[in-house]
């Protein structure tokens, strides 16, 4: 699963440098290629929500919680040793 988040996190990292070049130019891609994080929070709020690269964002997001979620919840049950799962 992480590797499919890590692919599809490039990708949309990917999207939002082209959405950087096309609205602000090279500098804004160039900047966008190197704070990837925060370009891309910022590209969200200044293109919108509610757009096809906003909702994909969002589900991204939201499937990144959900990983986190299930990762915290099987450390806290397999913690011990006792009740690891079959490998």
């Amino acid at each position: 699963m992480w590797s499919i988040l890590s692919a599809t996190a490039g990708f949309l990292h990917l999207w939002t440098i082209l959405i950087a070049w096309q609205e602000s130019g090279v500098f804004g891609a160039v900047l966008t290629c190197f704070l990837p994080v925060l370009a891309e929070v910022y590209w969200f709020f200044s293109v919108g929500p509610l757009t096809l690269y906003g909702i994909m964002l969002l589900v991204w997001v939201g499937i990144l919680v959900a990983c986190l979620i299930c990762l915290g919840i099987s450390a806290l049950l397999f913690k011990d040793g006792e009740n690891s799962p079959p490998r």
